[in-house]
């Protein structure tokens, strides 16, 4: 209704996926040294919702921050190194991301950060003055 073309900005948000596997793919089959389909994306959904997740978006939609996701996955990307370079096993890293996920989802729930706020209310609350009394 506005001019613009959706069969091509659809044709080309395509295209533009397309690159993007063809990098990702491309940078997979050269850190491992073969094409192995099985493995080369396993886990990746997980890695997708912890490092949105972890650059402050919300998980039940809404605003998108892009640059927050960037630094999810830096950030997930370095636990993951950190946790290999600390001989865990690969099947455990699953579960400490999992841990992750579900610690954001709690610590994000309205819930929790009503009491939040009453406890940071409580904790920083400004003494009353004797002149402010009367």
């Amino acid at each position: 209704l506005n001019g613009i073309n959706s069969i091509g900005m659809k044709m080309l948000s395509f295209m533009i996926l397309g690159a993007c596997c063809a990098i990702s793919g491309a940078i997979g089959v050269s850190r491992m040294g073969l094409i192995n389909h099985e493995t080369l994306l396993l886990d990746v959904e997980m890695d997708a919702i912890l490092a949105v997740a972890i650059g402050g978006n919300s998980l039940s939609g809404g605003k998108f921050n892009l640059t927050g996701s960037v630094i999810g996955a830096y950030i997930i990307q370095a636990l993951t190194i950190t946790l290999y370079a600390m001989k865990v096993p690969s099947m455990a890293v699953k579960a400490y991301k999992a841990i992750v996920i579900i610690a954001i989802v709690v610590l994000g729930s309205p819930v929790v950060k009503y009491y939040a706020m009453q406890l940071r209310d409580r904790l920083f609350r400004k003494p009353m003055n004797e002149t402010e009394n009367n």
